[in-house]
């Protein structure tokens, strides 16, 4: 019987690389809008005895899903479906954050597909997908090809930042434009209070070491 994985995310081009990924290992894929109500999809469907999945690929931050809950929920409920988290916002996430995870029911937390090296991020996903599905004797080989036509379409090699890399630099060019303004007020509210003062201001050099100063 073929394995049943659904797919949530919020990003649309994380969720087109996950179901290609999958469906090339001939596992049968449901892609799910992030407004889904999971455990009223999974309590409807062990109602009228449909097959269930087996995995879940669920993006953590949607809005209306409350992570650590609803993978406690699946552990206690369907014990034999595995639930793998994402963080698709970041490239990487501590193994602190992974057993947190891991102790709340999840199968293992995983950071965003890593479109600066996408070839790599790719074959660490699947790796763990056929893990968790207990497929071993897949061969990682057949990926190529995929990993090659994926990685020509949405790999950048490195030269476009994440959302959270962007945001960092944002603020740090931030904090240090501001730095840089308030000493430039200090400056010349010192240089207006000598002047008031009837005092000469003296511009600051600076001295290199090893000149005769």
């Amino acid at each position: 019987m073929t394995d049943i994985v659904v797919v949530i995310q919020k990003s649309s081009s994380q969720s087109e690389i996950w179901t290609r990924l999958l469906r090339s290992q001939g596992l049968v894929v449901i892609q799910e809008s992030p407004e889904v109500n999971l455990r009223k999809l999974l309590q409807e469907a062990s109602e009228a005895h449909q097959i269930l999945p087996k995995l879940i690929i669920v993006e953590m931050s949607i809005e209306k899903l409350n992570p650590y809950e609803f993978c406690r929920w699946t552990h206690q409920n369907h014990p034999d479906l595995k639930v793998i988290l994402t963080a698709q916002e970041r490239i990487q996430v501590s193994e602190i954050e992974q057993r947190w995870a891991k102790n709340q029911g999840a199968y293992q937390l995983l950071p965003g597909f890593d479109y600066g090296h996408l070839p790599l991020s790719l074959t660490q996903g699947m790796e763990l997908v056929m893990l968790a599905l207990d497929k071993t004797d897949w061969e990682p080989a057949s990926l190529v090809p995929l990993v090659e036509e994926l990685t020509a379409e949405f790999g950048n090699n490195g030269e476009e930042k994440t959302f959270l890399q962007a945001s960092e630099d944002v603020a740090e060019e931030t904090a240090l434009s501001s730095e840089t303004t308030e000493t430039h007020q200090e400056s010349v509210a010192a240089s207006s209070s000598h002047k008031r003062r009837g005092l000469k201001v003296k511009p600051k050099v600076k001295r290199f070491r090893g000149l005769p100063y």
